[in-house]
């Protein structure tokens, strides 16, 4: 009689890092919040086992990993780094992901499960500094101005504590606006 040998949680060695094991769903980045570094590496982690572990080179993983956070950054109403930036931040949470995973130290652990709930920083380094001084004479109406002030408030909060914003329906039309104006050109 043939014995299965049941796989456990500590046989991936990928979930001593992470909190589970990346899947189909995780190739998309979804949500209503800008991306966490968590949301980034399982996507990445998901594409690579999705083509028979790294055929796909990971220039191409990482460029349809910026093409859907573009998409979200779009919707969100925040200005986003130019793609090379992107892919640096990209490479590097990689790059940092195998140090941690290879040398298996519980401190280094921990300090990378902290960073893994928190957003992953896609916009340029003054962007929240330019959207608060952006001046009042730009903004043509109040809903502009209300617009203004609510996406300033929702890049705060994913900025900190990732508690108080998500982005929705309203944000949908600017995003179908944007991204005409996007094709004009």
């Amino acid at each position: 009689m043939e014995q299965k040998i049941i796989k456990t949680r500590t046989n991936d060695p990928r979930l001593r890092i992470l909190k589970r094991k990346p899947s189909i769903e995780d190739i998309e980045i979804k949500g209503s919040q800008l991306p966490t570094h968590e949301q980034v590496l399982l996507s990445y982690q998901a594409q690579i086992d999705q083509q028979n572990h790294g055929s796909r080179c990971q220039r191409t993983i990482i460029k349809a990993i910026i093409q859907n956070v573009k998409t979200i950054y779009v919707k969100a109403n925040i200005p986003s780094k130019d793609e090379s930036g992107m892919s640096r931040d990209i490479q590097a949470l990689v790059k940092e992901y195998q140090k941690v995973n290879k040398n298996n130290n519980h401190s280094s652990i921990s300090k990378f499960h902290s960073q893994l709930e928190e957003t992953m920083p896609f916009w340029p380094r003054k962007t929240l500094e330019d959207m608060e001084k952006k001046p009042a004479s730009h903004l043509t109406t109040d809903r502009d101005k209300k617009t203004l002030k609510n996406d300033i408030a929702f890049l705060k909060s994913m900025m900190y504590d990732r508690k108080a914003a998500t982005f929705g329906a309203k944000d949908t039309l600017h995003a179908k606006k944007i991204s005409n104006q996007m094709e004009r050109r």
